[in-house]
């Protein structure tokens, strides 16, 4: 519907590449794996572990410019891991850098890059450490999950901190999640309630119906921490996202559980503005990587500088603040069983053995029979 305001989340998708030359810095790609997409070739960063000082894991990238500032045209976010066991919770072992050009630069033509020919489909030798490279494409969440957000993280926040409506922006210098300054959440949630009576009578009813399933996960495990309980609702109706993308609108985190939130975002150290979050990084990119399934992270927050402001050149590649939140959440455990039990499961254990093996007896026993007929037909 045109005259409609931009989606407010935007969902990260990895695949099989189709075609690995859309891949290259001048098609500005985002992705995951193999080695990072530079968009400044010449001024490649060694990106190192602040704890360790090893090098780290090119993790993905995502393209992100920003329509309001000539200087960001182009403009691609890189995260970084370090897998190292000693490392882990740390909360120095993620990096995330920010590069960006105006349209006019040394780098890449003003005009859009001619579309290949060929096909490049065979995947890039991997260098030692190197995730296998993937394609991400973007899809955009649908309003009826960006609405239940909206109005759940609005919820979660009264429940938490109930005087927080009274607090005046001037008492909230820092950007504070966790006690919840809301006051950009109630706009949006007003422009989606407006724009939802814009909709006719079959497209409520499509709404209502796509709705049904997130409103009964929320519902589910009463006895789970809400926050955790929200973000398994809204993560179960796109399960393969690995990012979510808001951008600067003032939205909060996905955050995967009530404990272990920031607090307080720190100002940028270049023009000390307030930073804001832009993206997330979801665990469904720790399951896709076999290297990546012990790690302990349950969602990475990334907080930019609004104004995506310049280093001393135009061509530097700048350090953005993450939050990590690691995986403190655990789903309830059932009680051990006791020696009484144990010995009745052993017991169960072996009746099903001798019935295994009756089932194998009588698939020979049939096969020896039908061997004998043919034998038979024969003679």
């Amino acid at each position: 519907m045109e005259g409609q305001p931009e989606p407010l989340v935007h969902l990260g998708i990895l695949r099989k590449p189709k075609n690995r030359a859309f891949l290259q810095p001048e098609f500005f790609p985002s992705k995951a794996g193999g080695a990072p997409a530079w968009l400044m070739k010449e001024k490649i960063p060694e990106v190192k572990c602040k704890k360790c000082s090893g090098e780290m894991t090119f993790l993905l990238q995502v393209y992100a410019p920003l329509d309001d500032y000539d200087h960001a045209f182009h403009r691609s976010l890189y995260c970084f891991g370090c897998l190292r066991p000693p490392c882990m919770r740390s909360k120095q072992e993620f990096t995330v850098l920010r590069g960006q050009l105006p349209l006019k630069n040394k780098y890449y033509s003003e005009e859009p890059p001619e579309i290949p020919k060929k096909k490049e489909n065979k995947p890039p030798a991997l260098v030692q450490g190197q995730l296998r490279e993937m394609e991400m494409i973007i899809e955009t969440e649908d309003k009826e999950t960006t609405g239940i957000y909206l109005k759940e993280t609005l919820r979660l926040s009264k429940q938490a901190n109930p005087q927080n409506d009274d607090q005046s922006d001037t008492e909230l210098d820092e950007l504070t999640i966790a006690k919840g300054n809301m006051k950009h959440e109630k706009e949006l949630l007003k422009k989606f309630e407006e724009e939802e009576t814009e909709l006719d009578d079959k497209d409520r009813i499509m709404k209502n119906e796509e709705s049904k399933l997130l409103e009964e996960l929320l519902d589910k495990q009463k006895k789970v921490d809400p926050v955790y309980r929200l973000f398994s609702a809204i993560s179960q109706k796109s399960p393969r996202q690995v990012l979510r993308y808001a951008g600067h609108t003032d939205a909060s985190p996905l955050w995967y559980s009530k404990e272990n939130r920031i607090t307080t975002v720190p100002k940028c150290k270049t023009c000390g503005e307030k930073l804001r979050f832009e993206l997330q990084i979801m665990p469904q990119l720790f399951a896709i990587y076999t290297e990546l399934i012990n790690v302990e992270w349950a969602t990475v927050a990334v907080f930019t500088c609004p104004k995506s402001c310049q280093g001393a050149n135009e061509d530097e590649y700048l350090e953005e603040f993450c939050f990590i939140q690691y995986a403190e959440h655990e789903e309830p455990k059932q009680a051990l069983p006791t020696e009484d039990k144990k010995k009745k499961n052993k017991r169960k254990k072996k009746k099903k053995k001798p019935i295994e093996e009756e089932v194998i007896s009588e698939e020979k026993n049939e096969e020896n029979e039908e061997k004998k007929r043919s034998l038979l037909r024969k003679k």
